[in-house]
């Protein structure tokens, strides 16, 4: 008798936990679309689809890190009605076409109508997650409500700020939305910050954009509104970026000799910064020559993000070399002293790691992990590192 009265109240205990756990996270509808949309109209909730593939390594980490969340769970349930669709198979593949699911995990926010009003491409943590289903509850924030109102003819800035935003968290064309916000405010008007901004975040791959050359041109009156450093940051990232695709893509010598001729024209204080850019990435893992390419370029860096990558890029080439990790070591202070960057930490803590300073190593991921945290995000990387530092 006793052994069955403990055995039933284990059976009950456990029992409990797992329906506790089952509270605790998205409750996602077990039928089909059609089911799913029958329940929002009579429920007048909206919808949340958590689209994935099951090779999806993102998609699993959400199902066990985000999706299992109390809060995720809390929110969700609350607010939402939530359906878990794999586009692989069934009627998920019809879906995916439909609403342009490309990428792993996608998840979209429909209406109780079943109109799609939003999406968010990637894996977001759970605080990240519940923010942005906040955000797909309204209409100032959903990019579908947003696409209708710019085509019905919406032109106020700080719309069209909004709406450029939104697009790039969905790696949607943003171009002619961005220019359409800056012939809303006017070049004039550039040169206070927040429009700057704007400037910085979305109009930064095109050196011959009339923005640009605006910029360019009125450089001294910029840097005196806002500082010569942001705006030499704002100027080079462009540059910085067909330097890349120089590269990258093999583009013949006339198109090297033509863009460094560009920047002698424009930026002609830092050619020599370029030049030796162009050629560091031009041999990149080449273990004769990155070093001394790298020492060379290093000397024109006036930018953390550029110091960081010479060193990172050490650590791939050199990676049991102390001279080479050592020097890396010294590049990355200097960016971290310009800027804390999250990359920059990362960086410095695999130096110390590849060096056998490990104690070092977990000081500087832990100062990682607070950054992370604060921004809210590359939080799950920065704790894999610090598992790996400490073995």
């Amino acid at each position: 008798m006793m052994k069955y009265w403990v055995t039933t109240v284990l059976m009950t205990v456990f029992a409990s936990q797992i329906g506790l756990l089952q509270a605790q996270s998205v409750a996602f509808e077990q039928s089909n679309w059609q089911a799913v949309l029958k329940k929002a109209k009579t429920t007048g909730k909206p919808i949340f689809v958590d689209t994935y593939a099951s090779w999806c390594e993102p998609c699993k980490w959400m199902d066990q890190h985000v999706f299992a969340e109390s809060s995720v769970g809390d929110f969700l349930n609350q607010n939402y009605i939530s359906y878990k669709l794999n586009v692989e198979r069934g009627e998920g593949l019809d879906f995916a076409q439909r609403y342009r699911v490309t990428s792993y995990p996608t998840l979209l926010y429909f209406d109780n109508e079943g109109q799609l009003v939003h999406r968010i491409v990637g894996a977001p943590d759970a605080p990240n997650l519940i923010q942005e289903s906040k955000a797909a509850l309204d209409p100032d924030h959903q990019i579908y409500t947003l696409q209708e109102r710019y085509e019905n003819g919406n032109r106020d800035p700080d719309f069209l700020a909004r709406y450029t935003e939104a697009l790039t968290k969905v790696y949607e064309p943003h171009a002619a939305v961005a220019t359409a916000y800056l012939e809303a405010i006017g070049v004039e008007a550039l040169g206070q910050s927040e429009h700057f901004a704007f400037l910085e975040r979305f109009v930064t791959t095109d050196y011959k954009h009339p923005t640009y050359v605006y910029v360019l041109e009125h450089r001294a009156a910029f840097a005196e509104q806002l500082g010569d450093q942001r705006v030499e940051r704002y100027l080079e990232a462009p540059l910085k970026l067909r330097c890349y695709e120089l590269v990258d893509h093999a583009e013949p010598k006339a198109s090297i000799r033509a863009f460094l001729q560009d920047v002698k024209t424009m930026m002609p204080d830092r050619i020599d910064y370029f030049k030796s850019r162009l050629e560091f990435y031009a041999n990149r893992g080449n273990e004769r020559k990155q070093y001394r390419l790298a020492q060379k370029y290093e000397k024109h860096c006036r930018d953390a993000e550029s110091l960081s990558a010479i060193a990172r890029q050490m650590l791939q080439v050199y990676g049991d070399s102390p001279v080479q990790l050592n020097s890396a070591l010294e590049w990355v202070d200097r960016a971290l002293v310009m800027e804390e960057s999250i990359y920059a930490l990362e960086t410095k803590a695999l130096l110390f790691l590849a060096l056998d300073r490990r104690e070092e190593a977990r000081e500087v991921a832990e100062r990682q992990l607070v950054l992370s945290t604060d921004k809210g995000k590359y939080i799950m990387e920065t704790k894999a590192l610090l598992k790996r530092i400490n073995g």
